[in-house]
């Protein structure tokens, strides 16, 4: 009998929920897509992405309000950097780091 080294006998995650929530998902954005570009064959990459969008959901579920609000703040300021060079972001990142700081409070 194999076992794998991350598995555990009580998981953290419905591993059922999380897959369904993936097709769910899959299924949303194939019905808007195909309303506009017709039938498609089925994308493993598309699923694929669709699946990595349910676990993130299900971890960030552990989170208290509180923190998840703080890990979004975090990842608005650091995609800051990927705006176009001749966009002003400071005053952008100076309001999500106090909005940070008063979150710390």
């Amino acid at each position: 009998m194999a076992t794998h080294a991350n598995s555990t006998s009580a998981s953290k995650f419905d591993r059922s929920a999380i897959m369904r929530e993936a097709w769910r998902l899959f299924h949303e954005a194939r019905r808007i897509r195909e309303s506009i570009h017709g039938s498609r064959p089925f994308d493993r990459a598309d699923f694929g992405w669709r699946l990595q969008i349910a676990w993130a959901n299900a971890r960030q579920s552990l989170f208290s309000p509180n923190e998840q609000k703080r890990a979004q703040i975090e990842r608005e300021i650091s995609r800051l950097s990927y705006l176009p060079l001749h966009m002003n972001i400071e005053r952008r990142c100076a309001a999500l780091r106090a909005e940070l700081a008063a979150l710390a409070v």
